[in-house]
């Protein structure tokens, strides 16, 4: 998923630390900000990403109702924090 949004690495690493306390620890090793391993492969189903991305919009206070079909898009961590960050930077 690309985005064209500009945001700062602070606001990205935020979003990556919220995402990653989120997970199972035991996937934590694998991770970076820019990680390209599909969600499914750190445990997380089609419903999984979805309550993901609901805690995010609840950890962060962002709305991210007016975009399901962006959701749909994520596929893996990078994408998670791109659009996340994306939707803060819009919000500020």
């Amino acid at each position: 998923m690309e985005t064209q949004a500009i945001f700062d690495d602070a606001v990205l690493e935020a979003v990556f630390l919220q995402i990653k306390q989120m997970l199972p620890s035991k996937v934590h090793d694998k991770l970076s900000i820019d990680s390209d391993i599909p969600l499914s492969d750190l445990g997380l189903s089609s419903m999984g990403k979805i309550s993901l991305v609901y805690k995010l919009e609840q950890e962060l206070g962002v709305d991210l109702s007016d975009s399901h079909e962006a959701v749909a898009d994520i596929v893996t961590l990078r994408d998670v924090v791109a659009f996340v960050g994306a939707i803060l930077a819009k919000q500020r």
